[in-house]
């Protein structure tokens, strides 16, 4: 036990990731649902996956930026990887309109803006080679096109073994 609890790299900062995260979840249980469980179950795995993917690419291939201890994966990878994007893209999903198209993007984004902004400035994220500033476009693109692209395919397809 003391092993595990030595691996999940409790470096300076390592509270911001999971305070963010918890009060993130908390947000999602409590928000009235225009998703169902079914699509928040899905949208949260699949972006959780996706940030893993991409972030491990950047952040280990490349060695643009480091979370924690360089070369370790702790509990901050796993609120920052998997939990924060994931909340993010759920609460956007559940209240995304068509009619706010602009707004709903613009906001999302300077929030994850300022979230990656304060991960840099409580020392979890150091920068090598990175800007926080090349994350806009990314954000903006996650939420003005492939968030709403992956609710409609989600709509589309009514019939599921999850049912």
């Amino acid at each position: 036990m003391r092993d595990f609890i030595k691996a999940l790299d409790f470096s300076t900062g390592w509270w911001y990731p999971v305070l963010l995260g918890v009060f993130l979840m908390l947000i999602i249980v409590i928000m009235p649902k225009r998703m169902n469980w079914r699509e928040i179950y899905l949208t949260f795995g699949f972006i959780a996956g996706l940030v893993w993917s991409v972030d491990t690419i950047f952040a280990g291939w490349f060695d643009l930026f480091d979370i924690g201890k360089p070369k370790e994966v702790g509990i901050a990878e796993f609120f920052l990887f998997s939990v924060i994007p994931s909340c993010f893209a759920v609460i956007y999903l559940n209240f995304y309109q068509e009619r706010n198209k602009i707004l709903y993007p613009l906001l999302f984004t300077a929030l994850s803006e300022l979230a990656e902004w304060v991960t840099v400035a409580v020392g979890i994220m150091k920068l090598n080679q990175w800007n926080p500033l090349y994350s806009l476009p990314v954000y903006l693109f996650v939420y003005y096109f492939f968030l709403p692209k992956h609710k409609s395919i989600m709509e589309r397809t009514t019939t599921s073994p999850f049912r």
